[in-house]
């Protein structure tokens, strides 16, 4: 990267260590995806929660702390895995209070304002049109770029904290014009209807464009969404096709035309949603068995004005005894729902509304083996595909359904539409075969050795074994990281151990979880010795950065055309290439 003379001041030491090791940090990974230089932030919004960063990134963050880091920008931080108010009312361990308490403490040092929130841009601070920001959460970037018209990449906690630090990020990705161009274009002929269905419409969108890199246009829609509405959109579209960016045509401000969307250039790939396809969406969700363990309104917290709505739908109502309802907001939505009478009519209904946190981050594997809960129902499309890798069997339906299962205690019966799939891609050959897969076709195998060659990557040279799939992959969605083994069942490597293996994934999917997670992996002894994807996204990179763990993409040819779950290979990052060594597993 290109460095003025503020970042080599930086770089020297000349505004201290933190912020030396924050900058090579912006720079390694700036470096992999090809920044030429950097540019200012106006504020940073990170992840820093004890779920996803374990002890390992807790030290880290402390040890920036003692080194005299400050934030030079406002910075806000995203909800923890703790209310502090009411985490005994869940049974949650009081060792991972301490934890989160002591994070606190380092962030505040840091000078950070420890509001979280995972929807900052609805209660802190939104951003504007061409602002630059360096947000993480994969919920708030896309709704800074796609709503707002900001500018942000995915920004994992240790490079948010990062530019925190720097005052700045660097320029790649959605901080250019041209990766903000669409190319997908979706054809909705199927219009939501609530606020669920927007979730719905992201799911249908993110199975089927499942890359960082790609930019939905949405047109067809006969509705306007609310603010609301936008949120559950984007949230869905990010967490299901690691997505940072969409244009909805005649609302987004860089869509005022399907010709500005674009570009002024032909789409990629066409999508058509059929009349059905949301019904369908609802229907792949299915449960286990008609009672409902919990029934959670959270992911993304919940707005005021989602409060209201569901404090109207309990009122006077009861949930069944069976049944924990918990819903989640931030602190300033608490308040507000306090002075409303939105927060007695929850309590006395039985809910429990917990602030700070949302659900998936709660220890969410350990509450369901303490009280022996499984099935979990929300209106939440993104907990729905986060959840079931904390072993829940995730049954999404919309609020009303929700709230009538709460109070039943039985999940009300659904199926898809009889007249058809709701769904049509339109295109070349290889749109169908996104539908149901984001990885390439595989090529005949050769015989070892050979060589794959491509950009030099993160990390230092390792030898291992190849652990192969054709599903992307997320460190949080996936993984138990306290065993390092796939813990989603209905990934294709389910049960696998990652440990000391090369991973081979054709795309990285879902939140920013993973930038912290690798480096607690790593200090736990449960990590991937490299990770090799078709294509990478920042978060990977960030984590493997942070964490140096070997990390290599954009091979020719593709790895995962080629290489085979057994093989032994050979990582090199420096030099920018991958040797398959022999085929089959080592002796």
């Amino acid at each position: 990267m290109r460095l003025g003379d503020a970042e080599r001041a930086m770089l020297a030491g000349e505004r201290g260590e933190a912020v030396a090791r924050a900058l090579r940090l912006q720079i390694e990974v700036g470096d992999f995806f090809g920044a030429e230089d950097f540019v200012a932030v106006d504020s940073v919004h990170m992840m820093a929660e004890i779920e996803s960063m374990g002890e390992a990134g807790l030290a880290w963050v402390g040890e920036m702390a003692a080194l005299g880091g400050r934030a030079i920008v406002p910075t806000t931080c995203n909800p923890r895995s703790v209310d502090f108010a009411l985490w005994q009312s869940l049974g949650q361990d009081e060792r991972q209070v301490e934890l989160e308490l002591r994070l606190s403490r380092a962030l505040e040092g840091l000078g950070v304002l420890v509001l979280d929130t995972c929807i900052n841009y609805q209660t802190v601070s939104p951003p504007r049109f061409r602002e630059r920001v360096a947000w993480g959460d994969t919920g708030t970037v896309i709704f800074a770029n796609a709503v707002a018209g900001a500018r942000t990449n995915f920004e994992g906690g240790p490079v948010a904290l990062a530019a925190a630090l720097t005052g700045r990020t660097p320029r790649y990705g959605y901080h250019l014009d041209e990766q903000r161009l669409g190319t997908v274009l979706v054809e909705v002929r199927d219009q939501p209807t609530c606020t669920s269905d927007w979730g719905a419409l992201g799911c249908w969108i993110g199975r089927r464009v499942s890359d960082y890199w790609q930019v939905p246009v949405l047109v067809g829609l006969e509705v306007q969404p609310t603010i609301d509405q936008l949120k559950q959109l984007g949230a869905c579209l990010a967490s299901y096709g690691s997505l940072a960016m969409f244009h909805l045509v005649g609302v987004t401000p860089e869509a005022r035309t399907v010709e500005e969307a674009l570009g002024g250039r032909a789409p990629e790939r066409r999508l058509v949603l059929e009349p059905g396809g949301l019904r369908d969406t609802y229907a792949s969700f299915q449960p286990e068995r008609e009672r409902a363990d919990v029934v959670a309104f959270t992911a993304p917290q919940l707005s005021i004005v989602e409060l209201g709505e569901l404090a109207r739908l309990l009122a006077g109502r009861t949930v069944h005894p069976e049944t924990r309802l918990l819903v989640t907001t931030n602190y300033q939505n608490r308040a507000a729902a306090e002075r409303l009478g939105f927060a007695r009519a929850i309590s006395e209904a039985g809910g429990l509304l917990l602030s700070g946190t949302c659900f998936y981050l709660m220890t969410a594997r350990e509450l369901a083996e303490k009280h022996g809960w499984r099935t979990i129902l929300t209106d939440s499309a993104k907990l729905a595909n986060i959840i079931p890798g904390y072993g829940y069997n995730a049954v999404f339906r919309p609020t009303e359904l929700c709230v009538e299962a709460a109070v039943s205690g039985r999940i009300p019966e659904w199926s898809s539409m009889v007249d058809g799939p709701g769904e049509r891609p339109e295109g070349s050959a290889a749109d169908v075969s996104a539908v149901s897969a984001i990885a390439p076709h595989r090529h005949s195998l050769r015989p070892a050795p050979f060589l794959l060659r491509g950009r030099p990557g993160i990390g230092p040279a390792v030898e291992g074994e190849a652990l192969v799939s054709q599903h992307g992959f997320s460190a949080r969605y996936d993984l138990n990281r306290k065993t390092g083994r796939f813990s989603r069942e209905s990934h294709d490597l389910f049960g696998e151990s990652v440990v000391g293996r090369i991973l081979v994934h054709p795309a990285a999917k879902g939140g920013v979880a993973t930038a912290w997670a690798l480096r607690d992996m790593r200090a736990v002894g449960t990590a991937p010795s490299a990770i090799l994807f078709s294509r990478a996204n920042p978060i990977m990179a960030q984590g493997a950065a942070l964490a140096q763990i070997p990390l290599l993409d954009r091979l020719d040819p593709d790895p995962i055309t080629v290489v085979e779950s057994g093989d032994w290979l050979r990582v090199d990052p420096p030099a920018g290439t991958v040797e398959v060594v022999r085929r089959g597993r080592a002796p």
